[in-house]
Order: C-alpha cells, then structure tokens, then sequence
C-alpha cells in the first residue's frame, strides 16, 4: 500500500491543522515608486490597482480610500500617514476596470484628501483588474511613507500599500 503522510517512514511529516489563508485580491501601487518633496501639492504619482484572484470577490458598491487608517476599515485622520500626506483635493482621478464582465463609473470624487468611487458590477465571468488613476497627492511637512486601504474591502494596516514617499 502507498505511503501516507503519518506513516513512520516519511520523517518529514507532520500533522498540523491548517491555518492559511487565501487572500482574495491584491492592491499594488507605487509602481514605479514615487517620492515627493515635503510641502509639495499637487503632485503625481503611480496608479493604485486592486486585483481580484477570484470572481466576485469585490462586489457593486461605493468605496473610499483610507490613507494611513490605522484599522483599515475607518479613516483616521490624525493617523500617523494623514501627518505625512493626502490626495490632493484638487485632483481629477479616474476609475476603470478591465475583465470579469466588471463595469464601474469613471468619474472619482476627492474630498477631506480621500478618494470615492463606485463599482457598478462586480466581476461575474472572471477575476478583475480595478485600477485608479491619474492621482495626485499632498505632502505636508512631515517625511515618510503613505499607505492607503479601502473602506469595505476589508484591508488590514498590514494589507496596505505604500502609495508613495515623502522624501526629504
């Protein structure tokens, strides 16, 4: 009969329940990296995407960015990241999506530096690519990096990206 994983002849086995997790989707950004100078406004810098691993995961909906939210679920002004920087209020980003069957509005609202956007139909023939572009940020005096999460994807601090640097 085949070995099976407790056998004694397989040393390298161990029985242990599993405790991973898949993740669902993936925000990248600051590709390529972005630096921007301490007090600088308007500035721009890479695209931020989020990309699903499986079909319809990132369902119909309003979302908003959460730059520095220290629980990735509630925007923190005040938080470490709000001291370094923000989307620039002035800014005209835009929303899109490519496959899954996916469709969203373009059209990207900026306000208290945090971006809204809305998914009109989650994926439903295949994994999506979300991407928002076009944005520029606010660097107040402070140097560091910005992260940004999104209210209702469930992100973590951990989950968070660095969308771009304060340098200086």
């Amino acid at each position: 009969s085949p070995l099976s994983t407790s056998s004694p002849f397989n040393p390298f086995a161990v029985n242990v329940a599993s405790n991973a997790q898949v993740p669902q989707f993936k925000i990248t950004a600051n590709t390529p990296p972005v630096g921007v100078l301490p007090g600088s406004t308007n500035q721009a810098i890479s695209n931020v995407t989020l990309t699903e691993f499986q079909t319809g995961l990132v369902g119909p909906g309003t979302y908003t960015t959460c730059s520095g939210a220290e629980d990735g679920v509630n925007c923190t002004p005040g938080s470490p990241a709000w001291a370094v920087g923000t989307f620039s209020n002035t800014s005209h980003p835009t929303f899109s999506v490519t496959g899954g069957g996916a469709s969203v509005n373009p059209v990207v609202t900026v306000a208290n530096g945090e971006l809204t956007f809305t998914i009109i139909n989650g994926s439903s023939t295949g994994p999506a690519v979300y991407t928002l572009s076009g944005l520029l940020v606010d660097a107040y005096g402070s140097s560091g990096p910005v992260t940004a999460g999104l209210n209702g994807v469930g992100t973590t601090p951990q989950d968070d990206p660095v969308i771009y640097t304060v340098i200086g």
